[in-house]
């Protein structure tokens, strides 16, 4: 009964903020300027973010940073997509495909318990190892403009994303 009451509340706040959005889609670059980062800081910092906790799923979120450095790679960027349905993790690490579950919390906390991956063999894994290690240390998220933010136990930026769909 509790999950029904929370969805209903999730849907009214999400249809309110949606008639009171822009039409205007904000254009993402690949490197996110520090003001920019500061202020979706800030809007975690103050809780803001549990409100729009119905954005972070069904989306595709491709990575842009991890750790405070550009990615910029020629081939295909790492991604992940939370799926709805038994909060099903899947998504891309650069190299292989990977699954997994999620938790999510109202108060913008998620985590990644269980994440696995495909075993191609390939030739630079860097990023990839990069990316699933920053997976399992995310405690938080803040969402601003399309863009998606993940934060460690200690309030530290780790990773920033942006939306694809």
């Amino acid at each position: 009964m509790q999950n029904i009451i929370d969805c209903i509340i999730v849907s009214i706040v999400f249809i309110l903020l949606t008639g009171c959005s822009t039409t205007q889609t904000p254009q993402i670059n690949a490197e996110v300027n520090a003001t920019r980062i500061s202020e979706i800081e800030k809007l975690h910092d103050n809780n803001a973010s549990q409100m729009v906790s119905l954005n972070l799923q069904e989306v595709q979120w491709q990575v842009i940073g991890i750790n405070g450095k550009a990615i910029m790679v020629k081939e295909a960027k790492p991604y992940i997509k939370l799926k709805f349905d038994n909060h099903r993790l899947q998504g891309f690490g650069g190299c292989n495909l990977l699954f997994g579950s999620y938790t999510l919390e109202a108060d913008a906390t998620v985590h990644f318990p269980m994440v696995a991956s495909t075993k191609r063999a390939c030739q630079n894994r860097v990023l990839e190892d990069e990316f699933l290690k920053m997976l399992s240390v995310v405690d938080t998220y803040a969402i601003e403009e399309g863009v998606l933010v993940f934060f460690n136990t200690l309030h530290q930026r780790i990773a920033t994303f942006e939306a694809l769909n």
